[in-house]
């Protein structure tokens, strides 16, 4: 990734990431007191749907945040490869160039990698708040 972005714009990258986390908080905030009087008024044994509901509810957030956790990984070793590759060009005579291009790619890179680990959570949680609204 080339940046592209003069430095006093370098925090635009960052715009999708945090639009992200704010969308997903919002719908974590509609989603947990829904599903909280779900399972509160399901009674013993739990209905299906409360069951159902409930088992949704466990195995969303491993899968999300398995997803996650791989594109955080991914984004973080491209990073951690083009730094070492970096670094070996300017010791191998490269000079300081091939450092100061990685430096300046480095936070859309973050911000990119970022992007990619919030949206499978994002995704759920979203989808989970709409799906609830509907429900209603």
């Amino acid at each position: 990734m080339t940046c592209t972005v003069p430095g006093h714009l370098a925090w635009l990258p960052w715009l999708k990431p945090l639009r992200q986390g704010a969308e997903t908080l919002v719908a974590a905030g509609q989603v947990i007191p829904e599903r909280s009087a779900m399972l509160a008024s399901g009674g013993w044994p739990p209905s299906p749907a409360v069951w159902l509901e409930s088992q949704r509810m466990v195995w969303e957030k491993v899968v999300a945040f398995n997803a996650a956790a791989l594109q955080a990984q991914l984004g973080l070793y491209d990073i951690g490869g083009r730094w070492m590759l970096a670094w070996l060009q300017a010791a191998s005579g490269g000079g300081a160039g091939p450092l100061l291009k990685q430096a300046a790619q480095l936070s859309p890179a973050l911000a990119a990698t970022t992007e990619h680990a919030l949206a499978p959570v994002h995704q759920r949680a979203t989808g989970n708040a709409r799906r609830l609204a509907r429900r209603r």
